[in-house]
């Protein structure tokens, strides 16, 4: 009766193996003979590779005429195999001569009878075989066999476990994803898989480094060019061949502060604080509500007058700071708000009259404030309601076409803006007299200049009677117009 291995599921300290475990048991007592039988008991104590201590007893009844080798030595140094550092790699198992297991006198643990021929053979137990790890120890198991040469009978075995190293974590170079941008940072992941065991796999932080290569102006864009390294998991530092080009956008002259608009006569001026680096600035915007956005002009100071402002509605205007590059072209900066404003009419043309003179009628009124010139605008007998002309010399005009025979009619106006209420003065002939008379759109008591009086004529002229004063509420009508008596020539 060899020494027993005894395959155990067993509960003990009140935890249950999840697998069958086998272990080498010695035997601790026997009772009988070996010619009637030996009743055997076999006990092993130890801890499982989880830790689990467990203790175990078998009894086993052995047959008459039975031996039992409990006690057999066995003799391995010889057949060891050493690593260079004297650790015991595994053992031989041809069992050559010299470096072969032996054992020593092969005897009888109950009788005491000595067992002259055996032979000694080994061989690893692949079922015990334990797989090292990355992070685990493995081990092989040797049997060795005493039997008998007689008949092949196994008198005794014996095992021997030898310790396989864990294999440790290799990894090698990693997969470097593809670079991205988050929250405004560009990123890239390096993943490093060990190559004794694909499922080990790990992701160390990154560290970006930037370098800018080509620095952004207002009139260039700049490059910078991102570098990432890692260190390995064992220890390693790991640089990504792959680098990040990214292009930075142009920088932007600051926006015009303290922008504001003050209207006067025929314009807008627009003023603002100056802009840092700017070469000039740039005005665009919106004439009146029906027009559309557009450039409207630009100077190299900070004020700007619009003298092509509407009177008669608002005026949009935003204004950027500009810079140049080498070829002239511009480069327009931020901008933070608009203002508007609405360009002021010039007053109307007041005490305006009409004289006789050689060679036409001269007309004169008083200076406007704010005016830069006259336009007169006019009817000429037989022409429609148009222009005259103009000047900027004074505040007389001599019509050189005026008709000596039929009454002409005029109006004034100044700068741009045509007022309603202007006023003109019309000379006729009625019955071979001549008279001049005033007339305007807006209220007030005209006086005949001389003695005339009402009465009707063909083409509906309407001459005064001598001594009439016309007052508000009795206006005439000539070509739709009122008309108010003011002398005779």
């Amino acid at each position: 009766m060899e020494q027993r291995r005894i395959y155990i599921r067993i509960a003990l300290f009140n935890k249950t193996l999840d697998k069958a475990v086998t272990v080498d048991a010695k035997m601790v007592s026997h009772a009988g003979t070996c010619d009637e039988g030996v009743t055997a008991v076999y006990k092993a104590a130890d801890k499982t590779e989880d830790g689990v201590k467990y203790l175990v007893s078998t009894e086993v009844k052995g047959e008459a005429g039975q031996h039992t080798y409990s006690d057999v030595k066995f003799n391995w140094d010889a057949a060891a195999i050493k690593d260079d550092d004297g650790n015991i790699t595994g053992y031989k198992t041809d069992q050559k001569e010299g470096t072969s297991v032996t054992v020593d006198e092969v005897k009888c643990s109950v009788c005491g009878e000595v067992q002259k021929n055996v032979s000694v053979s080994v061989v690893k137990d692949t079922d015990a075989y334990k797989a090292p790890t990355c992070e685990e120890a493995g081990k092989d198991v040797y049997v060795a066999t005493v039997t008998s040469t007689d008949d092949n009978t196994v008198l005794a075995k014996e095992t021997k476990e030898v310790a396989i190293a864990k294999l440790g974590h290799k990894y090698g170079e990693p997969v470097w994803s593809d670079w991205e941008e988050k929250d405004g940072k560009w990123t890239t992941t390096a993943t490093f898989t060990c190559a004794n065991d694909a499922t080990h796999v790990q992701t160390p932080e990154v560290k970006v480094d930037s370098e800018t290569v080509e620095k952004a102006t207002y009139t260039k864009e700049g490059k910078v060019v991102y570098t990432a390294s890692v260190t390995s998991p064992d220890g390693k530092k790991v640089v990504n061949p792959t680098t990040k080009e990214v292009v930075v956008e142009k920088e932007r002259l600051a926006a015009v502060e303290n922008l504001k608009a003050s209207s006067s006569v025929g314009k807008v001026k627009l003023t603002w604080s100056e802009v840092k680096d700017a070469e000039g600035y740039l005005i665009y915007g919106i004439r009146g509500g029906g027009n559309k956005y557009g450039y409207i002009g630009m100077t190299s100071k900070t004020s700007f007058v619009d003298v092509k402002a509407f009177t008669s509605d608002y005026n949009y205007y935003w204004v950027f700071a500009y810079c140049k590059d080498e070829n002239g072209k511009m480069y327009p900066g931020l901008t933070a708000h608009y203002v508007y404003g609405k360009a002021q009419k010039c007053a109307a043309v007041t005490d305006l009259k009409a004289s006789s003179v050689k060679g036409g009628v001269k007309l004169t009124w008083t200076k406007s404030a704010g005016a830069e010139g006259y336009l007169v605008y006019g009817i000429h007998p037989g022409e429609k309601y148009g222009y005259i002309g103009m000047t900027t010399k004074g505040t007389t005009f001599t019509d050189k076409k005026a008709s000596s025979t039929v009454a002409d009619s005029y109006s004034n106006k100044f700068g741009w803006i045509l007022f309603p209420g202007s006023s003109c003065q019309h000379r006729f002939q009625h019955h071979g007299e001549t008279s001049v008379l005033w007339w305007c759109q807006s209220d007030g008591i005209r006086e005949c200049g001389s003695p005339l009086s009402w009465r009707t004529s063909p083409g509906g002229y309407h001459p005064l009677s001598p001594g009439s004063r016309i007052w508000k509420g009795n206006e005439r009508k000539w070509q739709g117009h009122p008309i108010y008596c003011m002398g005779t020539d």
